[in-house]
């Protein structure tokens, strides 16, 4: 993170914050005080501003690995293929609050570029689709129509797959806390689009209603 990029955020630091006990190495302190006394800032806005910095990049690198495999578990398939099956689709909003935007307003399941794209071609008719925002939870649900449009991405000719999702309804941000909390599972948020058990599905869906 370069000093002038530290600098800008400074400036724009939000107002919501919420107090965290961290325990740092001696010499660690020692580095960070140096350099916000050569800010001219605090040590608290330095360890946020650097904790911020690398946790972006840890996000990127662990969806760079993650999101190559099989975008549906078959392991939790259900054993009735006519009941519904329920999935978590990311808004993407960490990399684009426009396609973010695009997705809650409009009702859509959508995922950009490979393989990425190719997840939202494996979705069928009647799923239950959640459409999770990072860092919120839940925040809009419907069924998947079945049917795959390909679109373009501004220039990027064929790179966005979407599926419309019949009776959508925008809903309170569900959390990832309460998620885990209501069903007693550690669900990995971070994919792209994951699926989950009937069981935990359903007790999802009607938390929501």
């Amino acid at each position: 993170m370069s000093i002038e990029k530290f600098i800008t955020d400074k400036t724009q630091q939000k107002a919501n914050t919420e107090a965290v006990t961290l325990r740092l190495a001696s010499d660690t302190v020692a580095i960070i005080d140096e350099f916000s006394s050569t800010l001219g800032v605090t040590r608290q806005e330095v360890i946020a501003e650097f904790v911020k910095d690398s946790l972006e990049r840890a996000l990127a690198h662990y969806e760079e690995m993650q999101n190559t495999p099989d975008p549906i578990d078959h392991s939790v398939d259900n054993d009735d293929e006519k009941s519904p099956r329920y999935v978590f689709l990311n808004t993407n909003k960490r990399n684009s609050h426009d396609d973010h935007s695009y997705m809650i307003s409009n009702g859509i399941a959508a995922a950009f570029y490979n393989p990425w794209k190719f997840k939202i071609d494996t979705l069928k008719k009647g799923d239950v689709i959640f459409l999770y925002e990072s860092g919120a939870g839940i925040v809009g649900v419907g069924k998947a129509d079945g049917n795959t449009e390909i679109l373009d991405k501004g220039k990027d000719v064929g790179e966005t797959h979407q599926q419309k999702l019949i009776n959508y309804r925008s809903v309170k941000p569900f959390s990832a806390r309460e998620i885990k909390k209501l069903t007693g599972t550690n669900m990995r948020f971070l994919h792209t689009m994951f699926k989950v058990k009937a069981a935990h599905g359903d007790l999802i869906e009607q938390q929501l209603k």
